[in-house]
């Protein structure tokens, strides 16, 4: 190995990472904890061959390089957030020396260990809503007469009569299917505001449960069996205490916009990177 850089995974509480077991994020060197006055930060040694600002830039673009990497440094931040509080740091974070971390973090070291104190007990848990479009805008059409209706409206009021079925009042069945598909664009420019409508409703419901909350980004989504688009997606923060709470919450609020083609899924329990302060930028 060349030259060697300090690899951070995160800041905890003095003493917690003592004992731990788990392969760095190279896959082989220990991690270890820096004590910083009030906090420590848990870091292991990595080669700049590989992990230095050149390197990595081309790495970080290569998968097959960064999934496994970066599945170890989550699993090392788990386990320190199972022993204690923790402030999570993103993957990536390298500096040239064990002392220059220590000279960038000197000045944060309050609102480190701040930090540490708001979240110690509690736990980061996300909420994604998913709807189906096609039950949703069934759901729409069966609820507004309007939009039930206006395949019929299209049909009567927006076809050139040369492509009416002369035989019958009724329209021709291209004429039926063409209204259908106009119909079908009309609910369909309905679906998002009201998707966002619903978003709301449902933030509504849930933050007030929860001792803060902070919006996530929505994303295509597929899982479960189940093809859908997200439309709402939030990470809450929780005391451990009051978790199983707010999940039977979150269950009931989802029930209750089912038919309506919604659903709503939790995941954690996760270190809590949503509320995590940015602590520097490039300085790393």
């Amino acid at each position: 190995m060349g030259a060697e850089g300090t690899y951070l995974y995160c800041f905890t509480r003095p003493g917690a990472a003592r004992g731990v077991d788990v392969p760095g994020v190279d896959g082989s060197a220990a991690i270890a904890e820096i004590e910083l006055g009030p906090v420590a930060a848990v870091v292991s040694r990595v080669s700049l061959d590989e992990f230095g600002a050149t390197k990595a830039e081309e790495n970080t673009q290569n998968p097959d390089w960064v999934i496994p990497r970066a599945c170890r440094h989550q699993q090392v931040v788990r386990e320190l957030m199972a022993r204690s509080c923790v402030l999570p740091v993103r993957f990536g974070a390298v500096f040239s020396s064990e002392q220059r971390l220590a000279e960038i973090v000197r000045e944060k070291c309050r609102e480190i260990a701040g930090f540490l104190d708001s979240v110690q007990g509690k736990e980061e848990w996300a909420v994604k809503g998913i709807v189906d479009p096609h039950r949703a805008m069934a759901w729409l059409r069966a609820q507004d007469p309007s939009l039930s209706n206006c395949g019929l409206r299209i049909a009567d009021c927006g076809l050139k009569p040369e492509i009416r079925n002369p035989k019958s009042e009724m329209p021709s069945p291209g004429a039926r299917y063409l209204a259908d598909r106009k119909a079908h664009l009309v609910v369909r420019e309905r679906l998002r505001p009201w998707c966002r409508a619903m978003a709301e409703q449902v933030q509504a419901l849930l933050d007030p449960a929860a001792e803060a909350a902070r919006p996530l980004k929505l994303h295509a989504w597929s899982g479960s069996g189940q093809v859908g688009q997200m439309f709402f997606h939030r990470a809450y923060l929780l005391p451990r205490e009051g978790v199983a709470a707010f999940l039977g919450h979150v269950e009931r609020v989802g029930g209750t916009c089912s038919e309506q083609g919604l659903s709503l899924e939790t995941s954690g329990p996760w270190p809590p990177y949503t509320f995590a302060p940015a602590l520097w930028g490039a300085q790393a």
